[in-house]
């Protein structure tokens, strides 16, 4: 073969190589991510105070990192396998699937929804961060390095969730927000109880 046939199939695997290579993404704007591959998507980082908002309804992403007051939207038919909240940033999952949640430095994850239901998890839930999870009839079992955690979501579906490696520092942040019908009977009753009390 020769030198130059040999030098085109050198370069026709290169751009294959790289065509197939995830990109790492800084945004500093609000955003839709609706398809591609990516390594690290990186939302306003040290962009002070811009508070970008990113709606994520596609896309196999690595690591999902949101800082400085950024509001991440996240849908059914993405895939990410980090997603990492500081800095005052909220993320709000309306499915996907996810294989890990940190929050930390007053940041919140709100986990509406996922796929599969059945969520085998590191979870990384710092003293300054929150996690919230919405459905109802939820159950805790702790063993000695993990946790089970088991319900529905607020569409009926069942929730099993294994927190691998916790701290019971990260179940303290851990919060299971009722389903609207248990805030309404609360609310029947405080009525209930109030108008017992003026009579």
């Amino acid at each position: 073969m020769n030198a130059r046939f040999m030098f085109s199939i050198l370069v026709l695997f290169l751009l294959v190589g790289i065509s197939n290579a995830a990109l790492d993404w800084d945004i500093t704007e609000d955003t839709t991510i609706d398809s591609g591959s990516y390594g690290i998507v990186t939302i306003d980082y040290e962009t002070p105070a811009s508070g970008s908002v990113v709606s994520i309804t596609g896309g196999d992403i690595e690591i999902l990192k949101s800082y400085e007051s950024s509001i991440v939207e996240v849908y059914a038919g993405t895939t990410i396998g980090n997603v990492w909240a500081t800095d005052v940033s909220t993320v709000n999952i309306y499915g996907g699937t996810i294989n890990s949640v940190s929050s930390d430095r007053a940041s919140v994850v709100n986990l509406h929804y996922l796929t599969p239901h059945g969520w085998d998890v590191y979870t990384g839930i710092s003293s300054t961060g929150t996690l919230n999870i919405y459905g109802y009839g939820f159950e805790w079992t702790y063993n000695t390095t993990s946790a089970d955690f088991s319900g529905y979501w607020l569409n009926g579906d069942p929730i099993t969730f294994h927190f691998r490696d916790y701290q019971q520092n990260d179940l303290n942040r851990i919060n299971i927000v009722p389903e609207p019908a248990s805030i309404v009977l609360l609310g029947l009753s405080f009525l209930a109880i109030r108008k017992g009390t003026t009579s």
